[in-house]
C-alpha cells in the first residue's frame, strides 16, 4: 500500500505513497513567498524530496546539507523517486553539520528550508534559538525560512517550543498545516519565518504567483488556506 518506506531509528520518515504532500508543502509555501529565489539551502532532507520540489522554481543553485551519509547512500539506492534530483547540476550535496554550515554563511540565501528529523539526538540543535538566529543572518534581504515543526496532537509541548524559539529569532513567524496520512495523527505543522516578509505578504505572493508548478497537493489557494489553523493549533504556534 505505501510503496517504499524509510525509517530512521525506528521512526517513519517517508513513504512513497504520500511523501509528495509533506515535501510539496515544505518547499512551495516558502519558495512561492519569495519573488525570485535563486540561492536556496536545504538542511537535512537527504532523501531529496524537498530538493526535488525546490528545483521546480528554477533556482540558480541549491545546497543540500545532510549530516548522515547513510541517508544519502540509501536514498540514492532505494528512493529514486525523491533522490534522483540530487544529480541535477544545480544541486551541491554536502555531508556536513547543517548548524555549523549556516553559521559560517551570512547573507547568502534567499530561502532556507530545514527538513529535519524530530528534535532528538543530533537534530536537537536545529530547533533552537541560536540556530534560528544563524539562519536569519544567512538570509538575504527579503529572505524566507521554512521548517518542519512537529504535530499538534501527540507532540504539543514540542511543537509549542519550536514556535517559541522561532519567535525569539524572527520578527515574522507563523505556522501552516500539512495533512500527511502516515505522520502521527495525520496533522503536521510547518513553520514560516522571515525578517521582513510578513505572513500577509507571504500569503498574497502565493496567491498571485504565476509559476507553473507541477504539483499534486499544493496550489495557490491552498497556500493561503494552509495558514488558517484550528484554534488549538493556533494557540500552540503562538508560542
Amino acid at each position: 500500500t505505501w510503496g517504499r518506506v524509510m525509517f530512521l531509528d525506528g521512526l517513519l520518515m517517508l513513504t512513497q505513497k504520500d511523501e509528495f504532500i509533506y515535501h510539496e508543502m515544505l518547499a512551495h509555501v516558502p519558495m512561492s513567498s519569495h519573488p525570485g529565489p535563486k540561492q536556496v539551502l536545504v538542511i537535512g532532507g537527504g532523501d531529496g524530496g524537498t530538493v526535488r520540489e525546490v528545483l521546480k522554481h528554477d533556482p540558480e543553485h541549491v545546497d543540500l546539507v545532510e549530516i548522515d551519509p547513510l541517508v544519502l547512500e540509501k536514498s540514492k539506492e532505494f528512493l529514486g523517486f525523491t533522490a534522483d534530483c540530487l544529480s541535477d547540476s544545480r544541486v551541491s550535496v554536502h555531508c556536513e553539520d547543517g548548524a555549523k554550515w549556516v553559521a559560517d554563511r551570512p547573507d547568502l540565501y534567499d530561502v532556507i528550508l530545514v527538513d529535519s528529523t524530530d528534535p532528538i539526538g543530533p537534530g536537537v540543535v536545529l530547533f533552537s534559538e541560536p540556530f534560528y538566529r544563524d539562519c536569519l543572518a544567512a538570509l538575504r534581504p527579503g529572505g524566507v525560512f521554512g521548517n518542519q515543526a512537529e504535530g499538534p496532537v501527540l507532540q504539543p509541548e514540542v511543537m509549542q517550543r519550536v514556535y517559541r524559539e522561532l519567535r525569539k529569532a524572527f520578527p515574522h513567524v507563523a505556522g501552516y498545516l500539512s495533512l500527511v496520512p502516515t505522520y502521527p495523527m495525520g496533522t503536521w505543522t510547518l513553520g514560516f519565518a522571515s525578517r521582513d516578509v510578513s505572513v500577509a505578504e507571504a500569503i498574497a505572493r502565493g496567491l498571485a504567483s504565476q509559476r507553473a508548478l507541477e504539483t499534486r497537493y499544493y496550489h495557490p489557494q491552498l497556500h493561503a488556506a494552509a495558514f488558517v489553523l484550528p484554534g488549538y493549533v493556533q494557540a500552540l504556534t503562538a508560542g
